[in-house]
This record gives structure tokens, sequence and C-alpha cells, in this order.
């Protein structure tokens, strides 16, 4: 399952510019890995580690700056204390108070990415989360920074030598009618009341198709789809672009699977799914999916197929 985990408190500038970051869970793996943890949000759009990459560079050059800034500070407040003819023998105020002394112009880079790097620290390694929130030294917290974006990089190379890993689940790219009602109880993780609420659709959708609501299911699956001829009380569901004439093997193949496929879904998935022990083992959500996945794909031939009273 992967879980998502907005951030907040994101600085308007991180959001704007960067998104909002967030982590991901992938507890069926056994092991969370950097790269599981890190993605890039802009407009619900998952991109590629790299952009995290790409913040966390620019928190660098920003505090790289700062603590130029710093120094220069410190300098000038040394020289100003020994201008009086007493020698000052320290080195000037503590990091934290030479940093509030810098003019808001010069710190606002750093204080607008803040946000948003802490997350990604939290999410390689909470360690460098804690020594980046012990110090106020601009170098200092350059340095745990160029440790994280090493950990994704790192991780990023042992994914390729590993392989692809498996994409997100999340049945909001499937076909309307059971992306619609399985998203509730899916983000509630009840994925077997997700599929069961999918396959109810599936069949409210076969059966205004069919212009039928006497059958159910199964049943409906096979009147549908039935390779028979249909008439004004037994009308079928045609794919149009299959001409029986003239391909009757690949007509009859095409229907037939469509009827096998849709009754052998409702009959092992969605009366499994419905007279299921409420109280029972839940559904893994890879399993849940792929039922959903399955429904859809029923969707779609419902939607490419048209309703026919006579004719092949």
């Amino acid at each position: 399952m992967w879980a998502r985990c907005p951030v907040d408190g994101t600085a308007d500038y991180g959001r704007r510019r960067y998104g909002y970051l967030g982590c991901v869970a992938q507890e069926q793996r056994g092991r969370v890995s950097v790269v599981d943890k890190l993605m890039y949000v802009e407009e619900g759009l998952v991109q590629e580690p790299g952009k995290v990459i790409e913040l966390l560079d620019e928190y660098i050059e920003c505090a790289t700056r700062v603590d130029n800034a710093v120094r220069q500070y410190r300098s000038e407040y040394v020289r100003r204390a020994n201008s009086g003819g007493v020698t000052y023998l320290g080195s000037g105020p503590n990091d934290a108070k030479s940093f509030r002394a810098l003019p808001d112009e010069q710190r606002i880079g750093v204080l607008e990415l803040e946000a948003p790097v802490r997350r990604v620290l939290e999410a390689c390694d909470e360690k460098l989360l804690e020594a980046f929130e012990a110090t106020w030294n601009m170098r200092e917290r350059a340095d745990i920074v160029r440790q994280a974006i090493s950990a994704i990089r790192t991780q990023e190379e042992l994914d390729g030598w590993l392989g692809p890993k498996s994409p997100a689940a999340d049945p909001r790219g499937l076909h309307p009618v059971v992306a619609g009602p399985a998203t509730v109880y899916w983000d509630a993780a009840q994925y077997r009341v997700a599929v069961d609420e999918a396959a109810r659709a599936v069949n409210v959708h076969l059966q205004t198709a069919l212009g039928r609501r006497n059958l159910d299911n199964t049943d409906l699956a096979r009147q549908a789809f039935s390779v028979k001829p249909p008439s004004e009380d037994q009308p079928r569901l045609r794919f149009p672009e299959l001409d029986k004439a003239v391909e009757e093997r690949t007509w009859t193949s095409r229907h037939q699977g469509a009827m096998e496929f849709a009754a052998g879904l409702f009959q092992a998935v969605r009366n499994i799914t419905a007279h299921a022990d409420p109280n029972g083992a839940e559904l893994a959500p890879e399993y849940a999916l792929d039922c959903l996945s399955s429904f859809s794909l029923l969707a779609r031939w419902i939607d490419e197929a048209e309703r026919r009273e006579t004719g092949d």
C-alpha cells in the first residue's frame, strides 16, 4: 500500500515553486527506501526524484550565500568592536544571532525553502533532520543537505540495479464507473468494499447498456455478450468494428471471450466480495487493484459495444 503524506506548513514560495513534497511507504515490500519516501508533486502529477534534488541544490546555493554574508557581518562586527581602542577577543555573535541580524533579502531564500527541505531530510533520515535543526551554521546545514542528496542518488542507483518498482496503487485512473464508487473506500483502506461497490456499478452500467433490469451479474453478462442472435426481448451487445460475415472466427472469439470474462468476474470476484465476512481478513491492495482493473476493462468494453435487437 502506498500512503501519501502531505506537507503541512510549507512556505508559499516552496509550495508555488516546488509543490508539496511527501513521503510514501511501500509496506508490502518489507522496506522503505529513500526514493520510495520522496516524491515531487506539482498540480497532482508525480515527477522524478531529481526534482527533489533540484530543490536541495537550490537550498545549498542559498545557504552558501547566507554563510558568506554571516562571515562578512561578523568581520564588520569585530572591526567596529575594535575601533574603540579596546581589543575584542571574540568572533562576533553566534550563528543564530548573526543570521537574524542579516537583512530580510539575504535570508529569504533559506527561509522559504526550509519547510520542504526539512520534510526531505525527515524522509531520508531523521538523524539528518536532527543535525539540521541543531545548528544555525549555514555551512554545516549545506553539508547536511549534501548528505541527503547523496543518499537519494545512491538509492536511485540501487533501484536501477534491482529493476523498476511497481507503480503506486490507486484506482483514480480507471474507468469512471469503477473509480467513482471505489475511490472513497480505497482511501479508507476498505479494499473489499471498494471492489464490491465497483462491481455493483459495472452491473448497473451493463444493465443500462443492454436495457435489461431483470437480470444481474453472471446471467446478465452471458445474455449481453452471447453469440446467439438477438431479439426484441433478448437484445445483445455487439462490437461494431467486427463483421461476422467477413471474419466470423474473430467475431465469435471476441464476443464469447467478453461473455466468459464478464461472467467470470461477477462469479469469481463480485459474488465472493459480496458474501464475505465483513469482519474477515481485508483484501490485499494489489489483489484489489487487479480486480478493479478487470472491472474497468469490462466497463470500457461495454462502452465500445452497441445494443442490437436484430441481426447477428
